[in-house]
C-alpha cells in the first residue's frame, strides 16, 4: 500500500491538493480514486512551454506533465465528471491497476492511447454522447473482456483495441467508421437493434 499518495506538478497547483489539467479542467485524489472535474477539453500540455516537439517528444511530455504521473500505477478508479468534453492523449496510459473508469455523456472524443496499458480494466460501457475513439485508445488492456459503445459513436481509430487479448465482446453501432481494430476474429459484434434498423432501411 502506498502511503504518500498525492498529485504533483511543476505548474497548475490550485491548493488543497488539486491541479489544473486543461484550461477549464482540474484533478484531485480521493484515496486511490482520481477525479477529473470542470468543463471543456483536458490538455496535459497546457503548462508545457517546450516549444516545437516532434510526435515522440510530445507524447512523452504529455505523460510527464500529468499531475498523477508518480501515482499512476497505484490508481484504482478514474472518475471523469460531466462537463469534460475531451480525454487527452496519453492521459491515463500505464494506470495498470485501474479497474473502473467513469466517463460522462459530455465526453465526445477519447484521445489516442488515453487508456493504453490499463491492464486491469475489465469492462467499459461508454455513455451516449461519445463520438470518436482515437488510435490505440484502449490498446494493451490485457484483461478487458467487454466493451460496449453507444449509438452516438461514429469513428474508431487504428488499433484502438490492439493487445486486448481477453476481449470477448466488442459491441459497436453498425455505421461506425472503423480502422484496423486489432481484435481477434469473432469478437466484434454489432448491436441487434442497429441491424434491425439497417434491415428496415433496405
Amino acid at each position: 500500500m502506498k502511503e504518500d499518495m498525492k498529485l504533483e506538478a511543476r505548474e497548475g497547483a490550485l491548493g488543497n491538493g488539486s491541479f489544473m489539467c486543461g484550461e477549464g479542467c482540474y484533478c484531485y485524489l480521493d484515496g486511490y480514486e482520481l477525479h477529473i472535474k470542470g468543463h471543456g477539453e483536458m490538455d496535459l500540455l497546457y503548462y508545457c512551454n517546450s516549444g516545437y516537439l516532434n510526435r515522440s517528444q510530445e507524447w512523452q511530455c504529455r505523460q510527464d506533465h500529468r499531475p498523477w504521473q508518480k501515482v499512476a500505477a497505484y490508481l484504482k478508479k478514474i472518475i471523469i465528471d460531466e462537463g469534460i468534453t475531451y480525454i487527452d492523449r496519453m492521459a491515463f496510459r500505464g494506470c495498470v491497476n485501474v479497474v473502473e473508469v467513469v466517463i460522462p455523456s459530455t465526453v465526445e472524443t477519447i484521445g489516442a492511447a488515453a487508456f493504453m496499458d490499463c491492464d486491469m480494466l475489465k469492462k467499459v460501457i461508454l455513455p451516449e454522447g461519445v463520438k470518436n475513439i482515437d488510435a490505440y485508445a484502449f490498446a494493451n488492456c490485457y484483461w478487458m473482456k467487454e466493451f460496449r459503445a453507444p449509438e452516438s459513436l461514429f469513428q474508431i481509430g487504428q488499433y484502438a483495441f490492439n493487445g486486448c487479448l481477453s476481449l470477448k465482446i466488442l459491441e459497436l453501432p453498425w455505421y461506425t467508421n472503423i480502422g484496423g481494430l486489432g481484435v481477434r476474429a469473432g469478437v466484434l459484434k454489432v448491436k441487434e437493434d442497429a441491424m434491425k434498423s439497417l434491415a428496415d432501411m433496405v
